[in-house]
């Protein structure tokens, strides 16, 4: 039937006697509620009954239709919750519902209709958690939730729906990490789980989907961590909205790859760095890249970004600062430390060479005519001194007088006629020794 024929109440002799497989009356001005043959009416295989403003109990006013391969309630007035009945529709192919007041939790038995390939249930009332038993739709082309109040994470078990090609849970309050899985979404081309609770990072496996996704939509969550490089290849993407997140860093240079991409919203993040000299970047109003702390690039609203190479001579001179705050502090310790051991090695070596002139002195320079032939030695001693002649006299002290002499066994020699047979002060005794006992051996003679 055409848009806009149709009007009133739908008749009661609805299905026919039986007979009605195909019921057409979408987008119409249809109201009132929905007849009671509707419910047994096990002979359809088509219904349109969307864009109306029709009424009707989702548990109690439809029944289950064994045939039954598409059916749209979408746009309607439909309340109530959905009953467990439409799991036995074994042939169902599209069930939409969307737009109406229903509520309560979703039945797990739709995952027991194996050939379903869309499922719309958005803009509903719709609460709990997302059945894990969808897992079994193999068949599913095309899942949206959106728009309703299903809570929880996305279940492990969707990972194994590799035919979908769209999925929409935005509006939720869907929580807890985006599962890696979504990269097996090969056929992917609309992603959205938008205005929901999801956290953590964003999962580089979404970067598989190189060619098919266009649409990713993962704003107005609390997603935290980098943005992945990988999401640059995806090379088919159009729309990219990471907007309303915890996001950090910087945006990654591989986004300048992404010729198709059309649309990018990155605002109020915790971004910064360059923006990429990319097209959809540059035609990117300030409304799409606001509220973050420190991006930069040629846009209007945004600072320009520094030149590098004055960023890297800055950073060169405070490096270069930092280094002399540290390096010659060092330089003076070693200097310090250098002198003083320096000074110290210098001191011992001073004083071993006055230790050697003393020791030369006290056991070399000083010696005993005992040590050799005395008699010889003293007559060779006065013969050189005339019998101890005045004329030889060098010095006198107290311990007695001390004569020049020329010994054979040396060339000159200072002799000191000693008072006593012992000479018990060896220092007080060559302190009496004139400056010439450094030329010459010095001979301690004693008197006889």
């Amino acid at each position: 039937m055409d848009k806009n024929q149709l009007s009133g109440h739908l008749p009661d002799n609805f299905c026919q006697g039986g007979q009605l497989q195909r019921f057409t009356v979408a987008d119409n001005h249809l109201v009132g509620p929905i007849p009671q043959s509707f419910r047994n009416c096990s002979s359809l295989t088509r219904v349109l009954l969307n864009g109306n403003q029709l009424i009707g109990n989702m548990s109690k006013d439809f029944g289950i239709y064994p045939d039954l391969q598409l059916m749209d309630l979408s746009n309607n007035k439909f309340y109530g919750e959905l009953a467990n009945n439409w799991g036995g529709c074994k042939q169902l192919l599209t069930l939409r519902i969307a737009g109406n007041n229903i509520t309560g939790r979703i039945p797990p038995e739709l995952g027991n209709s194996p050939q379903l390939g869309i499922l719309d249930l958005s803009s509903n009332h719709l609460s709990g958690e997302i059945p894990k038993e969808f897992g079994k739709l193999t068949s599913l082309l095309e899942l949206c939730l959106n728009n309703n109040q299903l809570s929880g994470g996305i279940p492990q078990e969707l990972g194994s729906l590799d035919e979908l090609l769209y999925l929409d849970l935005s509006t939720n309050r869907l929580n807890g990490p985006l599962p890696g899985y979504l990269g097996d979404y090969l056929k992917m081309h609309y992603l959205n789980l938008s205005v929901n609770n999801f956290s953590h990072e964003i999962p580089a496996q979404i970067g598989k989907l190189v060619h098919g996704l266009s649409v990713l939509d993962l704003s107005h969550n609390s997603l935290a961590g980098k943005i992945p490089p990988q999401i640059g290849r995806l090379e088919s993407l159009v729309l990219l909205n990471l907007s309303h997140n915890n996001l950090s860093g910087s945006i990654p240079k591989d986004f300048e790859e992404m010729r198709g991409l059309e649309h990018i919203d990155i605002s109020y993040n915790e971004l910064q760095g360059p923006i990429p000299s990319n097209q959809a970047f540059m035609n990117a109003s300030i409304e799409e890249l606001q509220g973050n702390k420190g991006l930069c690039g040629n846009i209007t609203g945004l600072l320009p970004c520094k030149n590098p190479f004055k960023a890297y001579k800055d950073t060169s001179k405070t490096d270069q600062k930092l280094v002399l705050v540290i390096v010659l502090p060092l330089l003076g310790a070693l200097l310090f430390l250098c002198a003083f051991v320096g000074l110290f090695i210098i001191n011992r070596k001073r004083r071993r060479i006055l230790d050697d002139q003393q020791n030369k002195i006290q056991s070399g320079g000083l010696f005993s005519i005992s040590t050799f032939d005395g008699r010889a030695m003293y007559d060779d001693i006065l013969k050189s001194t005339k019998d101890f002649d005045a004329t030889y006299c060098i010095g006198q002290g107290g311990y007695g007088i001390v004569y020049q002499a020329k010994l054979q066994l040396a060339n000159k020699v200072a002799v000191k006629k000693l008072h006593s047979s012992e000479m018990t002060d060896s220092k007080g005794f060559l302190n009496e020794i004139p400056s010439t006992r450094h030329i010459f051996p010095i001979l301690a003679l004693p008197s006889f």
